[in-house]
């Protein structure tokens, strides 16, 4: 930037205009910049899952769930056991931090996967999970549900 040459107090007050002017916009524009790229520019899905009910030798049947998350986000995941036609049986609801790092597959119990107690159907279900996740800048968006495929029961070997 050329500025003619003045007085050094002239030049210092320049310096120090344009200083509070840069300091104003990262103190007030990161955060609202940050939050406008997570809402319309960031990939979605934000979080993603897969979950499969596994035959149990004996008792409720287990569920293997994976998460997929490419960056870190707190959500409250909503699980419940959907009947054939769509009908919500049962369900339970939680808070959660997903990231990277998060431990995939993993072989839940069904009471601790559902996340409350919850009977098991005598007809067809598939279990489902949806999630509201909210990133570090405070965007929020919707994602799924994620269902199983239809489990009937176990298989005769």
């Amino acid at each position: 930037m050329r500025a003619e040459k003045g007085t050094p107090n002239a030049n210092a007050f320049r310096t120090l205009i344009v200083g509070v002017g840069v300091a104003l916009v990262i103190l007030v524009g990161i955060d609202p910049a940050e939050r406008l790229y997570d809402e319309h520019l960031r990939s979605r899905p934000w979080v993603e899952a897969h979950v499969e009910v596994l035959a149990p030798k004996e008792g409720k049947p287990l569920v293997s769930y994976s998460v997929t998350a490419p960056t870190l986000l707190h959500a409250t995941w909503k699980a419940w056991v959907e009947g054939e036609r769509g009908t919500r049986l049962c369900g339970g609801q939680g808070p959660g931090d997903y990231g990277p790092t998060t431990e995939s597959p993993k072989v839940w119990s069904w009471d601790a996967w559902i996340g409350a107690p919850c009977w098991v159907p005598n007809t067809p279900f598939r279990l489902c999970v949806s999630y509201v996740a909210e990133l570090p800048s405070r965007a929020r968006a919707d994602f799924g549900p994620y269902c199983s495929e239809l489990y009937t029961g176990p298989k005769a070997d």
